[in-house]
C-alpha cells in the first residue's frame, strides 16, 4: 500500500472511530435518562412545514410513557425576525401545537409561543436551566434554530449549565442564522458550557417523503388522539416527523427510529380507547358580570360567555367525571384584545389556579385551548372561571374534560 493509501485508509479509519464513538456516547446519553425534567424548542413558523407533524408526535411519544409532568417547558415558533416568521404557518404551528397538548393532558402554561411572547419563554425556560442539578438534570430536545437557546442560557446560572443536555439531530438547525436577530450557531451554544448530545439525522428513518404508507397505522389507530397525528402530517403536507426523533431517542435510546418502530413503542396504548370524555358549554353555566355572546364566529353550541370588563366576573359550570380521577380541563378561549386576561379556576370551592394566563389569541374570533390538571371527584364538580384582572376575562366558549387514567 502506498504512503498516501496508508494515510487515506488511516484517516477514513479514524473518521469512523469518531462517528462510532459520537454515537455510542449519545446512546450512552439518552440511556442515562430517567424520568428528569424535558424541554423542547421548536420552530414551525419558517421555511419548512414538518414541524407541524413532529411537534404534536413528539407529544405522544412522551405522553405515551406518562412524562407530562415532567414537561416543563415547549417553546415554538423560535425562526427569530419579522423576516423569518410567516404569520400563517405560526397559526398551523400553534394550533396543532397547543390542540394535541390539550389531548395529550399536557399543562399548556408550559407552552410558549416566540412570536408573541419571547420574554416568557426566555425567563421560564432560563429559570428551569437555573434549578438544574446532578440530581435534578434537564434534557433540551433543540427542534429548531439554536438562537433562542442561545438568549437563554448565555443568561443563565454558569454553574447549572453542567447539568443541562441540548439533543439535536439537524446539521440545518444547529448552523442556521438569518440577521439581525438569528446569530449564534450550535457552536455558540455548545460554548456555554452544557452537554451536547448530536444523533444522526432523523430524516433517514422518520421521513418517508413522498410515501405515505408507513404512517396508514396512524390514520387507521383506534385511539382518536394517535389519528390526529395523522391528520397534522396531512396539514403539513409531508410524512415527516423527522424532528420527532429525538424524543424516540430520548425514550430508548435508538437512532434508527422508523414509522414501525414508533408503532411498535406506541403498542397497546395507541390501540386503546380513552375514557369518555365530558364538554360543559360556558354559555349554559351560571354567569356573573358577563353575557351570552354570538358576534364572534367559530363557537361552539349556543353562543360563549363574554365577560364584562372588570375584575370578578365569573362563569360557573357544572362538569361529570366518571371517576374520581386527576383529570385535564381543557378551556377553550379567545382573547382578541392585546394584554392578557387570567381567571382563577376553582374546582368545588377549591381554587387550583389563582391566576391561569388566557393571553392574547390574536382576534376574537381566533380561538386556542388552554389545558391544566387537577383532581375531580366522581359525579358532579363545579368548575368556576374568575376573572382576576381589570380588564376582564377572555371570551370563554366551552371546557373538556377527561380523566387521565
Amino acid at each position: 500500500m502506498s504512503r498516501v493509501a496508508t494515510i487515506v485508509a488511516c484517516s477514513i479509519a479514524l473518521t469512523l472511530c469518531f462517528l462510532a464513538g459520537t454515537q455510542a456516547n449519545a446512546r450512552t446519553a439518552a440511556l442515562g435518562y430517567a424520568g428528569n425534567r424535558i424541554a423542547v424548542d421548536a420552530d414551525g413558523n419558517f421555511n419548512d412545514t414538518d414541524d407541524w407533524g413532529a411537534s404534536p408526535v413528539t407529544l405522544a411519544i412522551l405522553a405515551r410513557q406518562e412524562l407530562q409532568g415532567k414537561l416543563v417547558h415547549y417553546s415554538i415558533n423560535n425562526s427569530l425576525g419579522a423576516t423569518a416568521n410567516d404569520a400563517s404557518m405560526d397559526a398551523q404551528m400553534t394550533s396543532g401545537t397547543l390542540n394535541a397538548a390539550g389531548r395529550f393532558a399536557y399543562d399548556t402554561s408550559k407552552f410558549y409561543d416566540l412570536q408573541t411572547d419571547l420574554a416568557g419563554g426566555i425567563a421560564n425556560l432560563r429559570q428551569q436551566v437555573n434549578q438544574s442539578t446532578a440530581d435534578n438534570p434537564l434534557f433540551i430536545l433543540a427542534a429548531g434554530p439554536m438562537e433562542f437557546l442561545w438568549r437563554t442560557i448565555s443568561g443563565s446560572e454558569p454553574d447549572a449549565r453542567q447539568y443541562v443536555t441540548i439533543i439535536s439531530h439537524s446539521p440545518w438547525n444547529n448552523r442556521r442564522v438569518w440577521p439581525p436577530e438569528m446569530t449564534h450557531t450550535a457552536t455558540d451554544v455548545q460554548a456555554l458550557g452544557v452537554k451536547w448530545v448530536q444523533i444522526s439525522d432523523q430524516n433517514v428513518g422518520f421521513n418517508t417523503k413522498p410515501d405515505w404508507a408507513p404512517w396508514y397505522w396512524l390514520r387507521d389507530a383506534a385511539r382518536l388522539s394517535i389519528r390526529r397525528l395523522y391528520d397534522r402530517m396531512q396539514a403539513s403536507g409531508k410524512p415527516d416527523v423527522s424532528d420527532a426523533g429525538m424524543a424516540y431517542f430520548l425514550m430508548t435510546g435508538q437512532q434508527d427510529g422508523t414509522p414501525a418502530k414508533l408503532r411498535t413503542f406506541f403498542g397497546d396504548w395507541a390501540r386503546s380507547q380513552v375514557a369518555p370524555v365530558f364538554t360543559a358549554q360556558a354559555e349554559s353555566g351560571t354567569i356573573y358580570r358577563g353575557r351570552v355572546g354570538h358576534d364572534h364566529a367559530k363557537y361552539n353550541g349556543a353562543g360563549f360567555v363574554d365577560y364584562a370588563n372588570t375584575s370578578g366576573g365569573y362563569v360557573a359550570m357544572n362538569v361529570t367525571s366518571p371517576r374520581q380521577a386527576m383529570s385535564t380541563l381543557t378551556f377553550r378561549f379567545a382573547n382578541g384584545s392585546n394584554t392578557n386576561r387570567p381567571l382563577e379556576i376553582s374546582i368545588n370551592g377549591v381554587v387550583v389556579k389563582s391566576s391561569l394566563s388566557f393571553a392574547p389569541t390574536g382576534s376574537w374570533g381566533a380561538w386556542r385551548n388552554k389545558t391544566i390538571v387537577a383532581p375531580l371527584r366522581a359525579g358532579t364538580n363545579m368548575v368556576r372561571a374568575r376573572a382576576v384582572s381589570a380588564g376582564g376575562g377572555p371570551n370563554l366558549d366551552q371546557v373538556v374534560v377527561a380523566p387521565m387514567k
